[in-house]
């Protein structure tokens, strides 16, 4: 999370989790165990120039070492869920964990044109810590008052204060840091005792993330992380650091801001190149080939918000319908707290409701609404509070439509000023990239049609690298392109298939 320049920042319950790309183990019950943090020296590795002796004194070869967060598909892994992917190899590739937005991180070397795994290295869960209850007997729903009482108690304490949060339950929680034992005897003086679960052990306040998070020089690292413009920072008092996020770190950044930070300072980026340089990786994937940009992207799915489809095309009847213990949980969802019911009434009316995923921890919903001759989807996801209590951590309506790793979909409409002949294989197009990308056209990244034909029919995909690390969102222009089919274009119905079913291929100037 970001801290606020002004006020301790509260954190409530819809809250949008950072892959740190440092471990981490939390305190267990506000015991002064302490959150154990682990910094780019620990972590990262060789870090200097004698990084490669040091690896060949291991006995390890001398491929270029890197930790890799990403999208693994079967044998590949696409870094921050960008193309180009590369190849994995070794006995621990085949033995990866991926969490439950499909990413694993990995440390290994680049060997004969793939990456060799050498271990997985486990990502913290940020958002674990943040739903999940401290202290044992403290679980009912905190009230806004309690909030604000710790709000001004983190005022009046800057050196040790490191933030408010509330649990999956509503639990007000109090991160210090050192000790908890006085902190729960201010909070015991404020009428508090007994309402707020003090967790004691932070590493650093919000205000001294503050003041690193300003000191930060991210500009000239944006540049040097390959951010195309798009990198950020925030404090993390969860791991006592500022998280830097970068699409690429290199040797030489790990190792100045070290230097300059100590753990202070940590990336969040898809690569960490940890013997050489940002370029060293450049001349890397060009050595790898077309197996790590091939021209089929890869694992192209189907998903609804969280709801993600076992076929292509997505088969919207395919999940169970709900049974009586997910039908309590929703009439307890409709009929809640006042301040959620307003909301939660529109979504559960007229829907109904399909089980799209289930473990102990989490229900995802896949929610119907027949809407006369149209239809209508929603998601919604549940998770444990413990005692048989579920919250819910996001629901609305959703938009089924296509995925592919490392790309975005863009939007498929006819060309105008290129009228296309019926007798030809040859189909001019216009694409518009949906994703972000600072209002310019694809002219440099890789544009990958997909193309399923009948004899009826010729539905279109069209897939998009993303522009690296970040850009502005003003909206894109529409950037012409042409396709090649197997077969004459003739009478067969063109279709738009980025979304489901698929539409008839239209003007750009039309919905």
């Amino acid at each position: 999370m970001s801290a606020s320049t002004t006020a301790p920042t509260i954190v409530r319950f819809l809250i949008i989790a950072t892959v740190v790309l440092m471990s981490a183990a939390a305190c267990s019950d506000a015991s002064d165990e302490g959150w154990v943090n682990v910094g780019p020296g620990d972590d990262a590795g060789p870090a200097t120039s004698s990084g490669l002796e040091a690896e060949e004194a291991s006995g390890r070869s001398n491929g270029l070492e890197l930790i890799v967060t990403g999208v693994v598909d079967g044998t590949t892994i696409c870094p921050a869920g960008h193309r180009p992917c590369l190849p994995l190899a070794g006995e621990a590739a085949s033995a990866l964990e991926v969490n439950a937005d499909g990413l694993a991180k990995v440390r290994g070397r680049l060997v004969d044109g793939s990456l060799l795994v050498d271990e997985q290295v486990e990502i913290f869960d940020r958002m674990g810590e943040i739903r999940r209850n401290h202290c044992d007997g403290i679980g009912e729903r905190s009230p806004e008052s309690v909030f604000t009482a710790l709000d001004a108690y983190g005022r009046s304490n800057p050196d040790t204060f490191g933030m408010v949060w509330a649990s999956n339950s509503g639990t007000a929680h109090l991160g210090v840091v050192g000790s908890a034992a006085p902190h729960e005897e201010a909070v015991a003086a404020l009428n508090l005792d007994g309402a707020v679960c003090v967790v004691g052990g932070m590493t650093a306040s919000s205000a001294e993330l503050q003041r690193i998070q300003g000191e930060i020089p991210l500009a000239a690292w944006t540049d040097r992380g390959g951010a195309g413009g798009g990198g950020s920072s925030g404090g993390d008092e969860f791991i006592g650091a500022v998280v830097v996020n970068l699409f690429q770190v290199d040797q030489s950044l790990l190792a100045e801001a070290a230097e300059r930070f100590g753990d202070k300072v940590v990336f969040d980026a898809g690569v960490q190149i940890l013997n050489g340089s940002i370029a060293d990786y450049e001349t890397a994937l060009a050595i790898l080939g077309d197996d790590s940009t091939a021209s089929s992207p890869s694992g192209i799915t189907a998903t609804c918000g969280a709801v993600r489809f076992g076929a292509i095309p997505p088969d919207v009847f395919e999940f169970p319908p709900i049974d009586a213990e997910v039908q309590a949980m929703l009439d307890d969802f409709a009929t809640g707290p006042a301040e959620a019911e307003a909301e939660a009434d529109w979504f559960v009316e007229d829907a109904t409701f399909f089980v799209a995923e289930r473990t102990d921890d989490r229900i995802v919903l896949f929610a119907h609404y027949a809407d006369g001759s149209a239809q209508r989807y929603g998601d919604a996801v549940f998770e444990s509070a413990g005692d048989g209590v579920w919250r819910a951590s996001g629901w609305g309506g959703c938009n089924v439509q296509v995925e592919a790793i490392g790309l975005g979909a863009a939007r498929v409409a006819y060309d105008p000023e290129r009228i296309a002949d019926l007798a030809s294989n040859e189909l001019p197009l216009l694409i518009n990239e949906q994703a972000c990308a600072s209002g310019q056209a694809p002219t440099d990244r890789e544009i990958v049609p997909v193309i399923t034909e009948t004899d009826e029919t010729v539905e279109i995909l069209v897939f998009v690298a993303p522009v690296k690390g970040g850009a502005r969102c003003p909206g894109n222009p529409w950037h012409p392109i042409t396709v090649t089919l197997d077969a004459p274009i003739g009478e067969r119905t063109l279709l738009n298939a980025d979304r489901f079913p698929p539409s008839r291929l239209g003007m750009p100037d039309e919905p």
